[in-house]
């Protein structure tokens, strides 16, 4: 039995090597709400999109202004979300949870009306990038969620700047 476990072990690993790395496939400005939280749960950030294009309106904390152009990198980074490397399985602590809300789709796509949520879970960004977990929404879904992978240290970067100005 511990040789066929072993042999499992390499034959799950080789099919990850060819498993897809796109991982979020959305039109950028169609991000409608973002909220960061840490590891404990606690929301530390969250925003909504306001009426114009790239107008960010802080929800928490509240007295705050949101950064457009680091917003922007991240909506662009996490709508088309692709990772250095597939895992088998995310076993680290989560380090920031981004729950992200995407408008829905318009009539003629699948599910049409119905907005999107999707949750991106990641470790502590390190100098070889970032792992971490997505569980997708909607018609993007996959049955074999939450996908696990390792980011390139860009990507974590993007995904993990802070979104408000400083000293507002």
């Amino acid at each position: 039995a511990p040789l066929l476990a072993q042999i499992d072990e390499v034959a799950a690993a080789g099919a990850l090597a060819f498993a897809e790395r796109t991982l979020v496939r959305e039109e950028p400005t169609a991000l409608a709400a973002v909220q960061i939280r840490d590891g404990a749960g606690r929301v530390l950030v969250a925003l909504a999109r306001g009426e114009l294009v790239g107008e960010w309106q802080v929800v928490t904390p509240t007295g705050r202004a949101a950064d457009g152009e680091a917003v922007a990198l991240l909506a662009r980074g996490a709508s088309q979300l692709r990772a250095m490397a597939r895992r088998a399985v995310f076993d680290a602590p989560v380090w920031r949870r981004l729950e992200l809300t995407f408008d829905a789709p318009p009539i003629g796509t699948p599910a049409p009306g119905v907005p999107r949520v999707h949750a991106i879970e990641l470790a502590r960004p390190g100098l070889g990038g970032c792992a971490g977990q997505v569980r997708l929404a909607g018609p993007t879904a996959s049955a074999t969620e939450p996908l696990a992978f390792t980011l390139a240290p860009a990507t974590c970067t993007s995904l993990t700047r802070p979104l408000l100005r400083p000293g507002t």
